[in-house]
């Protein structure tokens, strides 16, 4: 694997010193000298989390969801206690038939694949978790977290993919107007299926799913 290019860097001390470099200084040198000292990172965090599974839908599922919309209704409840969610439809570019989202608790399932059967062992499932969700519940128990709604949704459901967000807030920069045409990132992909490492939410009368 080739090694990453990294530009000098200086700090205002190291340069009244002579040409001497500042491993932790925030002025760069390469196609010509940037100064980032008056840039300051706010903060950072984990912004996003998808997460798919696979596995074969609860039996009943899907021909509730019809039900409900059929009907004009828009609530949906995993349980006699738990908290309505809100059901939609989805449209075929989704990839998923089915919406379920609980602003409350920072959650959307998007769930049965198009053109897939219910009862085969697809990627039936993917979980979308909003940035107050994960604060909230915290990255060493996130994995707990989706696995207990995907058994609301799956039967032995299989973590099969994931994606997150990365976040940062910067103040003192502003974007050149041709940012991302100049914007160029380096990657070393690496896939891993077994989801989150690391919801206990113990949610997921009318609209019940009975498992």
């Amino acid at each position: 694997m080739g090694r990453g290019m990294f530009h000098p860097r200086y700090s205002h001390e190291s340069l009244s010193h002579g040409d001497k470099e500042d491993p932790k200084g925030l002025i760069f040198t390469g196609a010509g000298i940037h100064d980032l000292s008056n840039i300051h990172v706010i903060g950072h965090s984990l912004d996003t989390v998808r997460q798919i599974y696979r596995g074969t839908l609860k039996e009943g599922l899907v021909d509730l969801a019809r039900s409900v919309i059929d009907r004009n209704d828009e609530f949906f409840y995993f349980s006699d206690d738990s908290e309505p969610w809100y059901l939609s439809k989805m449209g075929k570019s989704s990839g998923y038939q089915y919406k379920l989202q609980n602003n409350m608790e920072g959650f959307i399932l998007l769930f049965k694949r198009f053109h897939a059967s219910a009862t085969s062992r697809e990627t039936h499932l993917k979980i979308e978790v909003s940035p107050q969700a994960i604060r909230r519940i915290g990255s060493s128990n996130m994995q707990k977290a989706l696995n207990k709604l995907a058994e609301q949704v799956l039967n032995r459901p299989e973590p099969a993919g994931i994606v997150v967000h990365l976040a940062a807030d910067v103040q003192g920069w502003d974007f050149p107007n041709n940012f991302e045409s100049r914007f160029v990132t380096r990657a070393v992909v690496r896939r891993k299926d077994s989801g989150w490492a690391g919801f206990r939410p113990d949610f997921l009368r009318k609209n019940t799913l009975s498992i």
